[in-house]
């Protein structure tokens, strides 16, 4: 059974119609898988947009996989989806602190590796960490190729504004969401350190420190890697 996941031109929002700001856009918020789209989707939900995670709604998505298009298939549950990456008007890069994604990585499934493998270069027989450092940077380096601009997921309360301009949405505070929106997988998998990963492999963890410190964290500038102390709600949601 095939499900299709792609592009459906919303309606007209309120929320979104006035002089300021276009409408019909749809958004595209993406990056690489667990840099927290599922938390962007609940803040979108909440500001009155319907932008599913990992669907696309009316006035858009929030998913990793929509970057590109192609067959999903649900190894092992003879199911498939179609993901239509074409009809969105603006595409935003959310990005999280490679740590914390590569450690998260870890669970992805099996369907989720092969799907990403058709895009970017994988070594599907690595060990998770091994593949999860391949994946952050070259789903990262994908996602650059289209996206109009970039945020970190930590730093998103203090960038809310801009965040918004760059949406096409109208500039408003940001909306409160439940913590139980954060979509942790804690306890599912272990913690990485810089060490670790240089270890597995020192010029792929090198190609992360770069990419990521290109992204704007600084905690990285050495190869020491120590992280600074969490500050602020969203470095304690997604655990800077």
């Amino acid at each position: 059974m095939t499900v299709r996941c792609g592009f459906r031109r919303r309606r007209l929002s309120r929320l979104n119609f006035n002089a300021s700001h276009p409408a019909f856009l749809m958004l595209l918020i993406t990056g690489c898988g667990r840099s927290g789209t599922h938390y962007t989707a609940r803040l979108l939900q909440e500001m009155g947009l319907d932008v599913p995670h990992e669907r696309v709604g009316k006035d858009g998505a929030a998913s990793w996989k929509h970057i590109v298009s192609g067959n999903f298939v649900y190894v092992g549950k003879n199911r498939e989806a179609e993901i239509d990456s074409s009809g969105f008007d603006r595409i935003l890069h959310q990005v999280r602190h490679p740590l914390k994604v590569i450690a998260s990585m870890q669970t992805f499934s099996d369907s989720t590796w092969t799907y990403m493998a058709k895009s970017i270069d994988l070594d599907l027989k690595a060990k998770p960490v091994k593949r999860a450092m391949q994946a952050w940077v070259r789903w990262n380096q994908l996602v650059e190729t289209k996206a109009q601009w970039r945020f970190q997921i930590e730093q998103l309360g203090e960038q809310f504004e801009e965040f918004c301009q760059h949406a096409g949405l109208p500039v408003r505070a940001i909306p409160h969401v439940p913590h139980e929106a954060k979509d942790s997988r804690t306890a599912r998998f272990k913690p990485v350190t810089w060490n670790d990963i240089a270890k597995i492999d020192a010029a792929l963890a090198e190609d992360v420190r770069q990419l990521a410190l290109r992204y704007g964290y600084e905690d990285l500038a050495t190869t020491a890697a120590v992280l600074k102390k969490p500050s602020g709600v969203f470095s304690r949601l997604f655990g800077r």
